[in-house]
């Protein structure tokens, strides 16, 4: 097949964003069912069996282009930020080519999609045309490990959901460290680190505190608000001492884990005590909390940027009871009305759901009474079949300044503030509670939340964008000119050429670096104020040039371009730029132009104004 492809970093010849081509000849001329090609895929979906169509099951023929096509939008929707299909065509010559485009934020990802996705489709086809496996060896489950390997690539759900919110207003983002879940939105001195919904004004003091539950513990007592009580146990025998001490029921939980691994909660007795101390050793060897049950519901206090912006009341998985319906029966109603809604997951039977039924003296046969709630899971945890109510408005004010102070306490930006009452009404002083962990990166779960949260650092009318300056074919002195005229204004400037990067009056780069490297480097400096990118026509040996490789971004603010420019790429760069106009070789910048570029450093210091105060600034690179 000779598979041919190519990465590009912004609007480009073949879409409006980021993503990459793959360029092919098709290696089969049949088509085939899509009755067929599903049969195949849950064969080789040995670990789900699930099918390929998520929608409508397609009524023609699906060609090797076809299903090539269908596969990588299988895996790519997961990871998808934006909806942008992905584009197919062919390219007629001495030999027919087909071409498939992938938009996508980051080149592994695109890479890895389109090169796996190639190889199942032409296993497929193999299989159903000449009943032999293709001559790529497919690893062993090939879509689920596809999948496990995209995950890897790719961000968290939480993160997925700021993405979207963020690409609606306008606000870009750049992948730092995929694997690491680090992201930027905004550009240069506007831009703002995110890992989930953490932010670079989280303090590593607060991080540490944070993920160990019993320095955090410490700290909300030395605070003089309602911690927990609780000892770390070495084995079991130490554990049923503290149990004995501080009065059954317990709760026994790792000392550093997230997610609700490994508690168990609502001991009454050693024999449960034992088992449960086991599940928690196993995530946490260097000892096991044990800790006093608190009685009440579990609310996550979610604090950013020094404001409450919600509070939510967090259930178990649960069903209630008619009086005629089994829990199993209940279950599987509650799991149908759940079907598509992505805020609430299917409640799963499993052992730890027998036991618990059992500790109650119930089965899956059992009836519950009309009205009768019945806990199936004994934490509150949303990804395990748990549900959430926004109960903000109820919160007492003594609660809201104490998850205000614990934020401040801990020097975190954003936290959340897990506090077990049974009535938030009341305040704490007034009732049986406690704070029972902190979290350093609250889940945002839908997307009023995500709205929220990305306001407190980047306030309506805010995209995070500097000022960026794109010219064409545009000679040394015009770049001097819109550079000076930024760096009067008092901005550090970044200027990127084919073969130059300056921040200020500092160089850097490599010469081999690409301009969209040059560019990168610097919308990730949070010194520089403003963009000026010099591009050519002229990339390699194409005459395209720009279009044929893309820009560097995903817009700009302005753009300077030639009167001999010819149409479809002035239209192309037009299509990409807020404003645009003429400038010939050896004119100096026109009053208009000077206002424009005055215009967005107003603009950018309007911006600047509202954001959260960085700790960066454009002294660094003077």
């Amino acid at each position: 097949m000779n598979p041919k492809i190519e990465l590009f970093h912004g609007p480009n010849k073949f879409a409006d964003s980021a993503g990459a081509v793959v360029e092919f000849e098709p290696p089969f001329n049949e088509t085939l069912s899509a009755d067929s090609i599903d049969k195949q895929w849950k064969k080789l979906d040995s670990h789900q069996g699930r099918s390929l169509w998520t929608g409508n099951q397609p009524e023609n023929e699906l060609s090797f282009v076809d299903l090539y096509t269908e596969i990588v939008s299988y895996f790519r929707q997961p990871v998808a930020v934006c909806d942008h299909k992905c584009i197919s065509g062919y390219q007629i010559g001495n030999n027919q080519r087909a071409w498939i485009f992938l938009c996508h934020t980051h080149s592994n990802t695109a890479n890895l999609i389109l090169r796996s996705s190639m190889a199942l489709t032409n296993e497929i086809f193999s299989l159903i045309v000449t009943g032999h496996p293709g001559i790529n060896k497919l690893v062993p489950n090939p879509i689920a490990n596809l999948q496990r390997q995209v995950a890897n690539l790719h961000y968290s759900k939480t993160a997925n959901i700021l993405l979207t919110v963020a690409l609606s207003r306008g606000i870009p983002t750049y992948p730092i460290s995929l694997g690491g879940n680090i992201w930027q939105y905004g550009q240069g001195s506007l831009g703002r680190h995110y890992r989930s919904a953490a932010d670079e004004f989280d303090s590593l003091t607060g991080d540490i505190l944070c993920r160990n539950k019993v320095y955090s513990n410490e700290l909300i007592n030395r605070l003089g608000f309602p911690g927990v009580v609780h000892e770390v146990a070495r084995n079991p025998d130490h554990a049923a001492k503290i149990a004995a001490l501080i009065g059954y029921p317990v709760v026994t939980k790792p000392i550093s884990a997230g997610m609700e691994k490994g508690i168990t909660t609502s001991i009454d007795n050693p024999d449960e005590l034992v088992a449960a101390f086991k599940l928690a050793a196993s995530i946490s060897p260097r000892g096991v909390i044990i800790e006093k049950y608190v009685k009440g519901t579990d609310h996550r206090l979610a604090v950013f940027g020094g404001e409450l912006l919600w509070v939510m009341a967090r259930y178990p998985a649960r069903v209630i009871g008619d009086g005629v319906h089994s829990i199993a029966t209940l279950i599987g109603q509650e799991n149908l009305r759940r079907k598509g809604d992505i805020d609430k997951k299917a409640i799963m039977q499993d052992a730890a759901m027998d036991e618990l039924l059992a500790k109650m003296g119930l089965s899956y046969d059992s009836v519950p009474a009309p009205g009768k709630a019945i806990n199936l899971r004994s934490v509150a945890n949303v990804s395990m079949g748990g549900t959430m109510e926004d109960v903000m408005p109820r919160i007492h004010p003594d609660n809201r300044y104490m998850a205000l102070a614990i934020a401040r306490a801990f020097r975190m930006n954003a936290i959340g503030i897990d506090f077990i009452t049974e009535d938030i009404s009341k305040s704490w002083r007034e009732s049986s509670c406690a704070v029972i962990e902190v979290n350093q990166t609250p889940g945002v779960l839908c997307y009023i939340r995500a709205e929220k949260q990305l306001n407190r650092m980047f306030p309506s009318g805010n995209d995070g964008r500097i000022p960026t300056i794109l010219l064409i074919e545009a000679p040394p002195e015009s770049a001097k000119q819109v550079a000076t005229l930024l760096q009067d204004a008092n901005l550090c400037v970044g200027q990127a050429t084919a073969s130059q990067t300056f921040l200020g009056k500092h160089p850097r780069g490599k010469s081999s670096d690409t301009l969209n490297v040059r560019v990168n480097s610097l919308i990730f400096d949070p010194a520089c104020e403003a963009l000026v990118a010099s591009a050519s026509l002229v990339a390699s040996a194409s005459k395209e040039g720009i279009v044929q490789d893309g820009l560097p971004l995903d817009k700009f603010d302005f753009a300077l371009i030639p009167g001999s420019l010819p149409s479809e790429i002035a239209d192309f760069i037009r299509k990409h730029c807020s404003q645009a106009d003429y400038l010939e070789h050896g004119q100096p910048l026109s009053e208009s132009m000077q206002k424009t570029l005055n215009d967005l450093v107003l603009r950018y210091r309007s911006n600047l104004a509202g954001s959260p105060h960085s700790r960066f600034t454009s002294a660094t690179s003077n």
